[in-house]
Order: structure tokens, then sequence, then C-alpha cells
């Protein structure tokens, strides 16, 4: 949750660290035309310090079919404030496009899952942008500049911790909380500008299965984990015979991935659960479902229940604590 504007509005959002700016859904514009949307944008914030910067536009360029706005406003995260540029986006009917434009920039807001809106709207309202900032700066896409990423508000130290573990349910912001840990850190070198770091292997049962040349990032948007689809069956062949029975996993041993210094490892009950005829995993074929993620996995909720996760953004490297 966050405060947004002045007067100060409640927004509850994920958390996306594989893209660099912040973007929140007009959810209630549920019937919104073109020609009715942009109102509706700037009252659903009806803020003093709310500036229009662009519009986000549904091809490049195009004014005719106006999406929202590129602005800036006053965030509260915790015991932070700070005046940010974000995405204001409307959404048409139940469903939210997976991509804008900002200019001619195109800016992919995907979700595996999807955004449900039920009766009373949207179940969380936008993402938190959390990765890298980007190393380049273009005069023509003013929104990607470097400036605009969130980890130059994170002080003293560029460092957030998600821990999603039974019982914690928490992010912080700027600094590292490793209480209730019960063994060091595994830290893990990531790749330039990014949280993408090496996989070695995985594995399953009693087989072992080289991933050289495979990445990941671990992302608490989501709430499944993606991997390639040909380790996805015998992932589930471990599920098979427990028939309406997903609670003793005693006889399945947990799936273990090979990364630089050490392992991380899945236990049955992190991924598993209950389906028509017996376990459904909530480890999935990634297939082309991110915007350039083929040679990358994508660790959902199922690796944030066993660990808390540490991004440390001055130091290029990602941490895990039981």
């Amino acid at each position: 949750m966050m405060k947004v504007g002045t007067p100060e509005k409640l927004i509850k959002t994920k958390l996306d660290t594989q893209v660099n700016f912040t973007w929140i859904v007009d959810a209630m514009c549920v019937y919104c035309s073109d020609s009715f949307g942009m109102p509706r944008v700037y009252k659903s914030f009806e803020s003093v310090d709310y500036i229009i910067k662009e519009y986000v536009l549904c091809r490049p360029n195009d004014v005719s079919c106006i999406y929202g706005n590129y602005a800036s406003d006053k965030f509260k995260i915790g015991y932070k404030n700070m005046t940010m540029d974000f995405l204001n986006v409307v959404s048409r009917g139940k469903k939210v496009e997976q991509s804008f434009y900002v200019g001619e920039r195109k800016v992919y807001m995907d979700y595996f899952e999807g955004i449900d809106y039920g009766f009373y709207g949207t179940d969380y309202n936008g993402a938190l942008g959390l990765g890298q900032r980007v190393n380049e700066l273009r005069n023509d896409a003013p929104f990607f500049r470097r400036e605009n990423s969130i980890i130059d508000y994170l002080y003293p130290k560029k460092v957030i911790t998600v821990d999603l573990r039974e019982n914690k349910k928490r992010m912080s912001l700027g600094f590292e909380n490793t209480q209730d840990t019960t063994e060091n850190i595994l830290w893990v070198k990531t790749k330039p500008n990014s949280f993408k770091f090496d996989l070695k292997y995985i594995k399953i049962g009693d087989e072992t299965f080289d991933l050289k040349g495979t990445e990941a990032v671990v992302n608490p948007k989501y709430e499944n984990t993606f991997i390639y689809n040909e380790f996805v069956r015998p992932i589930l062949v471990q599920a098979t015979g427990m028939f309406f029975r997903c609670i003793d996993f005693k006889d399945i041993p947990p799936i273990v991935i090979g990364v630089e210094g050490g392992t991380i490892e899945i236990n049955p009950g992190s991924h598993l659960k209950p389906g028509l005829l017996s376990c459904n995993s909530g480890i999935v074929s990634i297939g082309n479902n991110i915007e350039g993620s083929k040679n990358t996995w994508v660790f959902g909720e199922t690796i944030l229940k066993e660990y808390a996760t540490i991004y440390d953004y001055e130091n290029g490297r990602i941490g895990f604590a039981k």
C-alpha cells in the first residue's frame, strides 16, 4: 500500500522488479471511451500536485486513442516522501492492455494472471516499479530518463527487502531487515542494470539438468514461477498419485536450483496446490508470456514463500535469506 497525491489517497499495488517505472490503473473507469477517458484520469486523483507531462497512447503518436497520462505526483511509501513520475492509465472494460506508448516508446505492463476487478473494482491498482534504472538517456522519451528510477529515493543504502514468508508479508525500503533468519544470506551477483542472475542447474527428484545459458529474476508481481516447459512435466509427475491430497509432502523432495555460491530450494508446500484429480503446481511454463524473457526464468511467490529476498541496487546483487 502507498499514498498518492494531495490530499493523500491509498493505492494498493503489486511490486515489479522488472520495470523501472511506476504505473497506476484507474480501475473504476470501466465504461470509458477515448473521448471520456482523459477527464476520468485526472479526477481519479484530484491532487493539487498532479502534473500532466505527456499522454499515454494506444499507438505511437496517435492522440485519437488516449489511455492516460505520463504525470508526476507526490508519493508516500512507508516513511518516505517523494515526488515521482508515473503512468496513470485508464482501463477499458475488465482488461488492462498489455502495452502502451509514450510518444514512440512502447511500454510493457504485462500480467500473467490478469487483473481481477470483481464487483467493487480491482484487487490492485498497478505496479510499483523497483527495477534497476535505465542505462541510457533518451531525449525522445523523457519518461525513461535515468533519474526516473525509485532507487534514488532509497537512502542511505539503496536496498529493498521483500519478505513474503509465513507470518511476515512485508517490504522494507532503504535498509536490510535480516531479522528472523536462521542462516547466512546467500548473495548472488546480478547482470548489469538488472536483477537477472545466472542459473547452473535444476534438480528434480533424482535427476539433475544443466541450465547453462539460462538466467532468472525474482519478481514479487507474479504468484507463479515460470520456467522452461521441458521441466514442468517432471515436476507435475511428482504430484501425481496424490488423489485429492495436497497436504502430506513427506515423500516429495524439494526442487533444488544451483546458483553462484550455493543453491535455492523450493519445497513442495510452496508450489503444490489442490487440483481436480491431484496436485497442481505453481511452477508453470514460461512460453512467450513475458516480452524478452524467453531465456529468463521468472521466480514469483513460490520462491518468496521460502526466502526473504534482498535487492541490493548499489552493489549489483540479490540476497536470499531463510
